[in-house]
């Protein structure tokens, strides 16, 4: 079976470090997935508005495994979106750390 694809979720605009936060995210995961970082998915279409990057960005999130959570507690609508859109179509949400432990936990045998 191939890697499962994960959706990176988390503050975009409210957050100065996004770029940072995401990165790290994807490079912690694609050892593990395949993750899908949004940010970069709207550079390389050059979209800068939100609602059409986000019309872009759901049909990733819909053909994805699961999602990967970036924790904040920094507003975001984009976020909150995502989230309510994979919790209403019972896609997998964990933390970018939660989902590295189960990784581990598969590679050890406990699942």
């Amino acid at each position: 079976m191939g890697k499962k694809t994960l959706y990176l979720c988390g503050a975009v605009t409210s957050n100065p470090n996004y770029i940072k936060d995401f990165r790290e995210a994807k490079s912690a995961l694609d050892k593990k997935y395949r993750a899908i970082n949004p940010v970069l998915e709207c550079d390389v279409l050059d979209l800068t508005d939100w609602t059409e990057c986000m019309k872009e960005l759901i049909p990733l999130l819909l053909r994805s495994d699961g999602v990967a959570l970036i924790p904040s507690n920094l507003p975001s609508r984009g976020r909150d979106l995502e989230l309510q859109i994979a919790e209403a179509l019972s896609i997998e949400i964990h933390t970018v750390d939660e989902w590295l432990e189960l990784s581990y936990q598969e590679l050890r045998g406990e699942l």
